[in-house]
Parts: structure tokens; C-alpha cells; sequence
């Protein structure tokens, strides 16, 4: 329970950091959005209403088996988990459409980036794994939430790579 209020207490404060970098982007203009072209913003906000409904298509599945008693993890992962493949889901439709990064932005730092955090959220979640702390009770907990994380980054990760190398063979 103890952990459930600080990943809450975390996604809360997340939430309003990004409000407030919001509001401030709204009153500097931007900058950043002035640098992709018309179809990157396009692109983006289609890779953005697809994540949107693959979060509550995730989240209605989630209540489903809750309803039905047939739920197999222990909360908060299913919404959490939810969250997570959304936001991969962006990603990678956004760095296949070219639309992830500006132009003038190369991606080898974060490639190398999202290897690290792959590695590290895979290191963590065998860790949990070893020590029994991805099951109680027959369900999964949400220790578990570190495999989760680390199939998005490594799915994020196989994306730039593949886009790189795509790009590269073109020129």
C-alpha cells in the first residue's frame, strides 16, 4: 500500500511539473514546436491519439478483469503498465513517422540513453524476479513494473536503431 502512495504521490507531481512547463511553454512561444515542419505535426498528433486510445482501450481492459475477478496483478500495475505502453506506443509511431526528434537533433545520445535505461530497469526487474518479489498470492506485484518499463525502452530503443539504420542506407 505504502508503495502505491509514492508511485501515486510521484505520477501526482509529475503531473504538475508538466503543467507547469506546459503553461511556461504556452508563454515563451514554443520555440521547440516552431522547429518541426507541418507533417512532423501531424504525425505527432496522430502518434499522440493513438497512445491516448490505447491508454483507455488498457485502462477499460483493466477494469474488465478487475470486474470479473480475473485481474492476475496487484494494483496499481495495470494502470500504470497502461500508462507506460501508451507513451511507448508514441514513441515509436512518432520515431517512424520522423516526427520524434527536430530536425537538426541527432539521436546517438539518446540511443545510448535508452540502452542504459533498458539495461537498468532489466538489471531491477531479475533482481525483483529472484528475490520473489513479483508474486504474491499467485498475482503479479508491482515490482513488476520494471519488466514493463524495460520492454518500452528496449521497444523505443530497437526503433531509433532501426529508423538510424534506415535512414543511413538511404543516403
Amino acid at each position: 500500500m505504502e508503495d502505491a502512495l509514492i508511485i501515486a504521490g510521484s505520477m501526482a507531481a509529475a503531473f504538475v511539473v508538466a503543467m507547469i512547463f506546459n503553461i511556461a511553454g504556452r508563454k515563451t512561444g514554443r520555440q521547440m514546436d516552431r522547429q518541426f515542419d507541418e507533417r512532423q505535426i501531424i504525425a505527432r498528433n496522430k502518434a499522440y491519439m493513438t497512445g491516448f486510445f490505447v491508454v483507455l482501450l488498457l485502462m477499460m481492459a483493466d477494469i474488465l478483469l478487475k470486474m470479473t475477478g480475473n485481474a492476475f496483478y496487484m494494483d496499481p500495475l495495470g494502470e500504470l503498465s497502461a500508462v507506460l505502453i501508451s507513451i511507448g506506443v508514441f514513441a515509436v509511431l512518432a520515431i517512424w513517422n520522423d516526427a520524434f526528434l527536430i530536425p537538426t537533433q541527432k539521436p546517438g545520445l539518446l540511443i545510448l540513453l535508452y540502452c542504459v535505461v533498458t539495461i537498468e530497469r532489466m538489471i531491477r526487474f531479475l533482481f525483483s524476479l529472484k528475490n520473489g518479489e513479483c508474486f504474491s498470492d499467485g498475482r503479479l506485484t508491482l515490482s513488476c513494473i520494471n519488466g514493463v518499463a524495460a520492454l518500452i525502452f528496449f521497444a523505443v530503443f530497437v526503433s531509433f536503431l532501426i529508423k538510424q539504420h534506415s535512414s543511413g542506407s538511404e543516403d
